[in-house]
């Protein structure tokens, strides 16, 4: 819909237009076509306070006021541009961001210092804290080397008489320090405000101290007037100040200082993928004096800082999304029915996890969903273009039949009208003699006041009743009637008369439809009526013929085409295999805290996946010697604290890897949360609880001797944690390991040999798998299994037709067990079989659930 009113060119399809030309485009390009990304390592003390960013998400209190997931996410936000936003005190770690950026800047200045080409560098989540703007009566020194030239309303003059033009300099409301004190339009500004650490103070103070002037430094903060906002943006233009630091909302929409741009730097991502594109807008714009000077060899640096293992992936992940889906919306992608949703406003905590704890399966998790969800949309299109053909290929069928019988009706109607047709002379001319037969006899031309009260009679009836349908009479053998009717285009309400023969066909012709201010003429009418019953009979059969031999034409290619299979069949199969391995490889790692999984994904379907204890041991075991051949017992003892939600895990094991030790037991914590399954940690001889991904390099698991040592020190820092061992130790042996093991498998393995794959998002439970099945109606069947308090096991079921759902067809069912499910679902199995019977009503298989009944009344 929206593409019939508006008309979407892009800037890409802009330039490629230019191209086609011959012509260069009007922005300068991009150095390698796409900004460039820095990915920098997170410090120690970043590393940590992730962890403890995914344990506050995870036990909310339940007063928001004390803490709640948008202050959560903004403080993931400020540790990853810089930790010092969240303790000023801690050390400047030398592999930061904030650091690459500055050797960056450093560096395009020195190369660019024969141009005097000028950088910008975009940061909101901090604001300057030790620069102090001018006052507002302070006139600013005269520049010695140069004349200031301002810019306004189009005239240049000097910076002292505008000064004196414009009078007194008012500063911004909240200004005269530097910052911006006002109650913020966007949450980033009160984030910035919040800390004590600046990064601008930081990037001037280090750039500064590598040979920089600090005059060449600007901060759009310190511009807080009119006056001195213009200044500096002739200053940028004219290369006195070559870096320019501040925020998207200040240097946004309406700053123009691109005439010597070579560089922009974005240190944090927004939220709006709008903000990062009038970043962009900055540099990527007509008027730089660089690119025509050389339009051949230059071009612009845009540069994206990110840390790795924190929130900035999610950040540019949102910002990549969004502008996807609007770019989608607006190019109105026909291959496309489904735009992703992408929430913005807090994290949750599987996203916050999946960003901090860098398990690339998670991350791989969520690119193999996204896809299967492009190819699960196009394979729904396809389905829906099946079943569409299927209708259309019965109605062509029908072309001959129905063009025989309009033929027919054809005839009769000219045997019909030439039956009834008066021809008389005069004054030496033919011509067609007025009959309208009506109740109350022949009517002729001597009949015009009669004819005229009768019209009136039918238009005050269609008048009084908008439905209603008033026989005027029978002119030439052709029944004429009255209806009501309103125009199209202008709006205006009037009659129009239909006129019906032999044959079973009511024409509506377009030459007799009046209006109510229309002033009406019998002659006029009739005139009219024998025009249609002259040409417009001919030619509505002749158009008609044409649209028959068009679909005599239609028919061939719908045949070739119906029946063919998914273009993209085998990649949709292999999308649905990796998206469905991936999860059982998380649910694996989320039940067994000491498995390590070795799978990659298939790139095609015959591929082999190496053995889970295949997989290389880890750093920091090193410590852990191979299991001789024949191995000692395998056991573990685990210390329950809690129950269901929320719940602590101590499990000491001889196990790791896959391989039994021995010579000693590791320790392993674990935290149970239903949003993100399982948070394991195991302990190191640091003394500290490391996961797999946080672990430092050279640092060992910590080996007990006994199973008993292990208990202790469990136990001591279940204490130091404040929880309370409500559940008695449990010794466990291997085989009720692997039969607990296999239970939770055999959920995934038998629902995958059902023909279901498991569904990127749990909407209505835990490990929710969906399958779709074609009705033989032309609809889809479209069933959910899933997991539900208490490990029950839910169905739901949903009838859709032409993108319609069927709500009567809806069943929301729990069972005891998933054998029952799948019995259900096998019942729609052979619902949906080809062979299935018009009218089908099949009862619940094992009668489980009241009121539950698989009926289809409108299937044929």
């Amino acid at each position: 819909m929206y593409r019939t009113f508006a008309d979407v060119v892009t800037k890409n399809e802009l330039d490629e237009q230019a191209k086609q030309a011959g012509l260069r485009p009007l922005t300068p390009p991009v150095t390698g076509g796409k900004p460039y990304n820095d990915v920098a390592e997170r410090s120690p003390d970043q590393a940590e306070y992730m962890n403890s960013i995914i344990h506050r998400m995870e036990n909310l209190p339940p007063d928001p006021r004390r803490d709640n997931p948008l202050k959560i996410t903004n403080d993931a936000r400020k540790a990853g541009l810089d930790f010092r936003l969240i303790l000023p005190e801690a050390e400047d770690f030398a592999g930061s961001k904030i650091n690459a950026a500055v050797e960056r800047i450093h560096r395009i200045w020195q190369d660019t210092a024969a141009d005097r080409g000028t950088q910008l560098v975009f940061c909101d989540l901090s604001t300057p804290k030790s620069g102090k703007a001018l006052p507002a009566d302070a006139s600013p020194q005269p520049d010695t080397e140069f004349e200031t030239l301002l810019d306004v309303d189009g005239t240049l003059i000097p910076e002292g008489q505008e000064l004196a033009a414009r009078g007194t300099d008012i500063i911004e409301e909240g200004d005269e320090n530097g910052e911006d004190a006002t109650v913020a339009s966007d949450m980033d500004a009160v984030i910035a405000l919040s800390s004590r650490f600046s990064v601008y103070d930081d990037i001037r103070n280090k750039l500064v101290a590598r040979g920089i002037p600090a005059e060449e430094i600007a901060f759009i903060h310190e511009a807080n007037t009119d006056v001195r906002k213009a200044k500096l943006f002739s200053d940028m233009n004219t290369g006195h100040v070559r870096i320019l630091l501040g925020s998207t909302s200040k240097m946004g929409a309406g700053m123009n200082v691109q005439k010597r741009l070579v560089a922009a730097h974005h240190l944090d991502a927004p939220w709006r993928p709008s903000d990062l594109e009038q970043r962009n807008g900055r540099i990527i714009r007509q008027g730089n004096l660089f690119y025509e000077r050389d339009p051949d060899n230059f071009s612009v640096g845009i540069y994206n800082y990110a840390t790795k293992q924190t929130y900035d992936a999610r950040m540019w992940q949102t910002i990549e999304y969004k502008a996807a889906a609007i770019e989608q919306f607006r190019k109105g992608d026909l291959l496309q029915r489904v735009i992703d949703d992408v929430q913005s406003e807090a994290a949750n905590a599987a996203e916050m996890k999946a960003a901090a704890s860098g398990n690339p399966l998670i991350l791989m998790q969520v690119q193999l969903a996204a896809d299967l969800r492009k190819l699960e949309a196009l394979y729904s299109q396809h389905q829906r273009g099946q079943h569409r053909m299927r209708d259309r290929l019965k109605w062509l069928e029908g072309t001959d039949a129905r063009l025989a019988e309009a033929e027919a009706d054809h005839a009769a109607n000219l045997r019909c009208r030439d039956a009834n047709t008066r021809i008389v002379r005069e004054k030496d001319k033919e011509k067609i003699r007025i009959e309208l037969r009506t109740d109350e006899g022949l009517l002729t031309d001597k009949d015009g006041e009669k004819m005229k009260d009768l019209l009136l009679g039918c238009v005050k009836e269609v008048t009084r009743n908008v439905g209603a349908k008033a026989l005027f009479g029978t002119y030439r053998g052709f029944v004429m009637h009255v209806v009501r009717h309103t125009q199209s285009f202008s709006g205006k309400d009037g009659f129009r008369i239909t006129v019906s023969g032999p044959g079973e066909r009511e024409f509506r012709p377009d030459n007799l439809v009046y209006t109510f201010d229309d002033k009406l003429s019998l002659s006029g009418l009739f005139q009219r009526m024998d025009n249609f019953l002259g040409k417009g009979l001919e030619e509505g059969m002749e158009k008609f013929r044409e649209k028959c031999r068009q679909e005599k034409a239609e028919l061939a290619t719908v045949q070739d085409a119906l029946g063919r299979e998914f273009p993209q069949k085998a990649e949709l199969a292999l999308a649905r295999e990796n998206n469905s391995a991936v999860i059982r490889e998380l649910q694996r790692m989320q039940d067994d805290a000491s498995y390590v999984s070795a799978w990659t994904p298939k790139t095609s379907l015959a591929d082999d996946q190496p053995a889970a204890t295949e997989a290389p041991q880890q750093t920091g075991t090193d410590n852990i010697d191979a299991p001789p051949a024949e191995s000692p017992e395998k056991q573990f003892h685990t210390l329950k604290y809690g129950e269901g939600e929320g719940r602590s895990e101590y499990t000491i094991s001889n196990q790791h890897n896959g391989h039994t030790l021995e010579n000693g037991y590791i320790l392993r914590r674990t935290y149970f949360n239903s949003a993100v399954g399982s948070l394991g940690q195991s302990l190191y001889d640091d003394g500290l609880w490391h996961s797999t991904a946080t672990v430092p390099r050279d640092v060992k698991l910590r080996l007990f001797a006994s199973l008993e040592e292990g208990l202790i020190a469990a136990r001591e820092d279940a204490a130091r944690r404040g929880l309370k061992e409500e559940a008695p130790t449990v010794r466990e042996t291997a085989a009720d390991s692997a039969e607990n093991h296999n239970a939770t498998q055999s959920y995934h393995d038998r629902l995958a040999n059902a023909g279901f794959s498991a569904s990127s998002s749990d909407f209505y439970g835990k490990h929710e798998h969906a399958l779709t099945l074609d009705a033989n109606d032309g609809g889809t069947y479209e069933l959910r299994v899933f997991k539900t308090v208490g490990d029950r096991i839910g169905l739901r079921v949903q009838y859709e037709k032409n993108r319609i759902i069927d709500g009567t067809h809806t069943v929301n069912a729990i069972f005891d067990t998933l054998a029952e499910a799948l019995e259900h679902v096998e019942a729609y199995r052979q619902l949906t079989a080809p062979q299935a019977k018009a009218a089908v009503q099949t009862a619940s298989p094992l009668g489980g659930v009241s009121g539950f009944v698989i009926s289809s009344p409108r299937m044929r």
